[in-house]
């Protein structure tokens, strides 16, 4: 049935209700329906990505440095005393100053170098060890260096100086020193070694530095006397 057009109003008025059929066939049009292949893939959206800046410290070696811990302070206001450990590769004339000069070893490769800090107020109380990393770069160069010759060096008979000679190890009552070992690494835990026929307690965080010529009241071992 393609519709039935009702004359409502002429109803109304008493007139007979009339019937009309109306062809709606050019209002249809035709269509299909449009699926998505299964084998279709999802298109992959590429979202590009902001770079991030970064700044690394990287100190030429044979460069001057100097470390700063001025900027220590004391909730009481208390004057503060000075204590660094330093490696094994750095020379510094006095470790007890808030400021420390030295100069970086020649290197071959980058190479990282660590640092600590201890304070101590006029009442003895120790600070939280304050560690600090220095990296050292050999010099840009656009020299390419030249080969060195072979040589084959004379063998000679060479006696090692007293403080080279490692003591033996029978017959000490605690460890050794030994130079690669880092002593004082943990807060509150200070080791006990045996050196040259005396014992010795670490003060701070120490490597490399000789028990019985690092002593001193500024030195990082205290003498416990001889065994």
């Amino acid at each position: 049935d393609n519709g039935v057009l009702v004359n409502a109003a002429r109803e109304g008025l008493g007139y007979e209700i009339e019937s009309e059929v109306i062809d709606m066939e050019p209002f249809y049009f035709e269509g299909i329906n449009v699926e998505k292949d299964e084998d279709e893939e999802d298109e992959t959206v590429v979202v590009n990505h902001a770079p991030k800046a970064a700044i690394e410290l990287l100190v030429v070696g044979g460069s001057t440095v100097q470390l700063s811990g001025a900027g220590s302070s004391d909730e009481d206001g208390d004057a503060l005393t000075f204590s660094w450990g330093v490696p094994t590769e750095i020379d510094v004339a006095d470790k007890t100053v808030s400021v420390i000069q030295f100069t970086t070893p020649e290197v071959s490769a980058k190479t990282t170098l660590q640092f600590t800090l201890f304070v101590r107020d006029e009442q003895g109380e120790p600070s939280s060890q304050q560690r600090f990393v220095l990296t050292v770069v050999p010099a840009a160069s656009d020299d390419q260096p030249e080969p060195a010759d072979d040589v084959v060096p004379d063998e000679e008979d060479v006696t090692p100086e007293e403080d080279d000679v490692t003591p033996a190890e029978d017959n000490t009552p605690n460890p050794l020193w030994d130079k690669d070992t880092v002593y004082g690494a943990s807060w509150g835990t200070f080791e006990i070694v045996s050196w040259k026929g005396h014992n010795y307690q670490v003060k701070w965080w120490s490597v490399g530095d000789q028990p019985d010529l690092n002593c001193s009241a500024s030195g990082a071992w205290t003498d416990l006397g001889a065994y």
